[in-house]
């Protein structure tokens, strides 16, 4: 019986671990940066192997620091950041764990494997519907939903300009809420448009830019939450991943929040750049100069706007939603939730066991209020 794998970690697999931890994170609580640490590595490393081998070593705690969270000026999230030798102990014992466990995913998972990503994701999920004799219809904007106030018996939407429709056994959207509502044919009951036209959005400026050094943060997300600035978050992309960037220059996004249609939202290449360099120039993350525009994006409906009197105007739209045996709404923009991208796919989950009957008879229904 396996019951350890200690013995592969020596003093050459603590050195690759070392290598392989970044350098550039917060210190944790003992105050110790890579650099002091590097200073006698080899020391630190046996001694370090030491006190895992012997079993006297004991994680030190977690230092919490709290960052603002987005939209909330008084309200805080926790975060905890580990000492670097505990990092690179963690990443020893990922080193060997890792490979093992990897046998046992299905060829379907994605999530947090190395080499594996989202878009993958997105091309397995194309690949595995095409196989099947389905077809994937992108850019064709949905103008109906045809239903008998029971079931939905065809969608109506436009394919290269030319007006288009498909019958259909279920629907699953995704979609606002509110849109979906104004697609159905026959149309809904004027008080269910009524509150349709009630539910509003946050829009999003995404500006990206390329930066002239290896990382302008240690961190994933930085929350700029000061009145005077107009980026509210910043995210660099190789802190997730270093394979999103070359090793000499980073790329990170700003995000500018705003309404469909305001100056903000209107702001043409150059201006966003302007706009999100400055700011990023003037908190100290960016030097004058050493950025440039790549790219620039928008999505209409990025937050929900929770105002007082959302919640019966919600409740109107998903009770006449659910009044149709098979339309299924969820998601963010589908349910008019603010929720993050694991909750998504557990919605997604649950939207498919209510679409098979016969799985969703015996599959428990975990929060289904907030799942929809």
């Amino acid at each position: 019986v396996l019951t350890t794998l200690a013995h592969h970690i020596d003093e050459v697999w603590l050195r690759e671990a070392y290598r392989r931890t970044r350098k550039d994170g917060a210190v944790g609580v003992d105050g110790v940066t890579a650099a002091q640490y590097e200073a006698d590595l080899e020391a630190n490393l046996a001694s370090l192997l030491e006190r895992f081998k012997s079993g006297r070593y004991r994680a030190p705690a977690v230092r919490r620091v709290h960052i603002p969270k987005p939209g909330k000026a008084k309200k805080t999230r926790p975060i905890g950041i580990p000492t670097l030798e505990d990092k690179v102990l963690q990443r020893a014992v990922l080193m060997v764990l890792e490979p093992l466990y990897e046998q046992g995913f299905l060829d379907c998972s994605h999530g947090f494997r190395p080499g594996r990503s989202a878009h993958q994701a997105l091309e397995a999920l194309w690949q595995k519907i095409t196989a099947m004799g389905g077809r994937l219809r992108l850019s064709c904007p949905v103008t109906g939903l045809e239903h008998d106030g029971a079931r939905v018996s065809k969608v109506r939407f436009q394919e290269l300009g030319q007006d288009e429709s498909v019958s259909v056994d279920a629907v699953l959207n995704t979609a606002p809420l509110n849109s979906l509502v104004r697609w159905l044919a026959p149309a809904a009951p004027a008080p269910v448009l009524e509150a349709a036209e009630g539910l509003d959005h946050v829009a999003i400026l995404f500006v990206y830019l390329e930066v002239d050094r290896p990382r302008v943060s240690p961190d994933h997300w930085i929350y700029l939450p000061e009145r005077h600035l107009r980026v509210h978050r910043v995210s660099e992309f190789k802190n997730f991943s270093d394979t999103t960037a070359p090793g000499t220059s980073t790329a990170v996004c700003c995000e500018i929040t705003c309404r469909v249609g305001d100056a903000t939202w209107s702001l043409g290449n150059e201006e966003a750049a302007e706009v999100a360099i400055g700011d990023l120039e003037r908190c100290g993350l960016l030097e004058r100069g050493e950025a440039r525009l790549l790219d620039i994006a928008r999505t209409p409906r990025a937050y929900p706007i929770y105002d007082l009197d959302y919640r019966p105007r919600l409740e109107t739209l998903r009770a006449h939603v659910k009044g149709i045996d098979n339309l299924e709404t969820t998601g963010r923009q589908g349910l008019f939730r603010y929720n993050n991208m694991d909750h998504s796919i557990l919605m997604g989950r649950h939207a498919a066991r209510r679409i098979d009957r016969s799985t969703s008879q015996q599959a428990p229904e975990l929060h289904a209020g907030y799942m929809g």
